[in-house]
């Protein structure tokens, strides 16, 4: 009984697989570099004979325990180290290369406008609110906005309809309102272009008598 026992146990020892050995890495496994950074991998012990793949891809170097890679592109590597002889667990790296961060200062929003507004909504300032709601458009086309805001309408309504009446018609309501805040250097060209639609519209009423 005792050498049946004594066969089993020499049996399973033959064929039991031999457990792995480890090799420990020197750094951290999960790296997170910037662009264009060279990054030394290396491990214990290091008279190990290995091969590298960098992305799956077979890397030029072998036979060292160390390599430095640089990385110029965004994304994600992956980078594994196994030794040629023996039975080693190979070592697995998860390489990020982050975005490039800009050299250059962000501009500061300007809120003093929103704060204006938001001041006059509180107030239930109309007046204001319709004064401060222009200073966007300002800021991006300049003074011209006022001449987009009333003279275009005419152009673009007299080349599609051949008539004038309707902006005569909204010329009292814009002029009501928006007239107040237009800077004094453009009132002169606003009042033109709304007179000239007033003569021209009263010309062709009685023209067509």
């Amino acid at each position: 009984m005792m050498k049946r026992l004594l066969i089993l146990f020499i049996l399973i020892f033959l064929v039991a697989p031999a457990s792995a050995a480890s090799i420990i890495p020197d750094g951290p496994t999960h790296v997170v570099i910037a662009p264009g950074t060279t990054y030394n991998f290396s491990f214990t012990p290091d008279d190990l004979t290995t091969d590298w793949w960098v992305n799956g891809e077979y890397y030029a170097i072998t036979g060292y325990s160390f390599i430095e890679i640089q990385f110029d592109d965004t994304g994600y590597n992956n980078v594994m180290c196994r030794p040629r002889f023996g039975t080693y667990d190979p070592i697995i790296y998860n390489v990020v290369i982050t975005r490039e961060i800009a050299t250059t200062a962000m501009d500061t929003f300007n809120e003093s406008t929103y704060n204006s507004v938001m001041e006059h909504v509180e107030d239930e300032d109309y007046e204001g609110i319709m004064a401060d709601s222009t200073d966007p458009f300002v800021y991006i086309f300049g003074r011209l906005f006022y001449l987009i805001l009333f003279v275009l309408p005419y152009g673009l309504m007299w080349m599609k309809q051949q008539s004038l009446t309707i902006p005569v018609v909204l010329s009292l309501f814009l002029g009501s309102l928006f007239i107040g805040f237009v800077p004094e250097q453009y009132k002169n060209v606003i009042l033109v272009a709304i007179a000239l639609s007033y003569g021209y519209n009263l010309y062709m009423i009685t023209r067509e008598r």
